[in-house]
């Protein structure tokens, strides 16, 4: 099998947020931009959030040099579900985790010294 020929699989987990704690001012999400450079921004929060299951996604091979097809498979998670807390960024006015972004570094409290530059 060549590369384009092989079934790419991928699971994606569902997290819900079902909780927000807001946070005091000065606190901040850093980014890392292609150049190499850091940008801020505002942490409003930190979400609590429950796992609620996981999708399955791959392409079926169709044969006959017809482009695979994407598919895909939902599995629910069952209580007592699994739960973790991230901080939060602003995404279009709404909250979302600030580590689902590909370029998220870390975040900074109040009282933390710059780290590095920003742009």
């Amino acid at each position: 099998m060549t590369g384009v020929d092989k079934a790419r699989t991928i699971y994606i987990t569902t997290w819900e947020t079902i909780a927000v704690t807001a946070l005091p001012p000065g606190w901040r999400n850093r980014y890392r931009d292609d150049d190499g450079t850091h940008h801020e921004t505002p942490c409003p929060a930190i979400l609590l959030q429950e796992d609620r299951g996981t999708t399955k996604a791959w392409d079926e091979l169709q044969g006959d040099g017809q482009p695979p097809r994407r598919r895909s498979h939902f599995t629910a998670a069952e209580p007592p579900y699994e739960t973790r807390a991230v901080f939060a960024d602003w995404d279009g006015g709404e909250l979302c985790p600030a580590n689902d972004a590909s370029n998220y570094a870390e975040t900074h409290p109040p009282s933390s010294p710059d780290t590095g530059p920003a742009a």
